[in-house]
């Protein structure tokens, strides 16, 4: 549970790098940051939206045609946390009395005909190790 903690705490700080990207997309001046590329990435509140739009950006802007291979594989990889996330986030958890955590995804349908899955911490350490990597990318690009 502990570190589902650190998933929820962690990603809006990921987010806000993620501006850096959606930025770079845009095309547009640095001292403009806070002005532009923060208010329209915020404004928009579907991330499949805002995931589609830097898509967008990316392969049919003429400013981007420069851009490598570097710029699909951050948008892939923050696609994928992004879709995780939202199962951890939207999931049904249950806790066995021996301690193993499971979570259900589709919230429709009730016990016992629920599926459900054992979550394990090595899954969830995955999905920080992840979040982190890319978030370095980010820092350090």
């Amino acid at each position: 549970m502990e570190l589902l903690g650190r998933i929820y705490v962690a990603w809006p700080h990921f987010e806000d790098e993620m501006i850096s990207v959606f930025h770079a997309l845009l095309g547009v001046k640095e001292g403009s940051f806070l002005d532009t590329a923060r208010l329209l990435f915020t404004a928009v509140v579907n991330q499949k939206i805002r995931i589609d739009l830097m898509r967008n950006l990316l392969e049919r802007s003429w400013h981007n045609r420069s851009k490598g291979a570097e710029y699909d594989a951050i948008i892939d990889e923050f696609k994928q946390l992004n879709d995780l996330r939202n199962k951890y986030v939207h999931g049904r958890w249950w806790t066995h009395e021996n301690g193993d955590t499971y979570i259900q995804l589709d919230n429709s349908v009730f016990l016992p005909h629920a599926e459900y899955r054992k979550v394990t911490k090595k899954e969830l350490q995955t999905f920080m190790n992840r979040l982190y990597a890319l978030w370095d990318k980010l820092l350090f690009a």
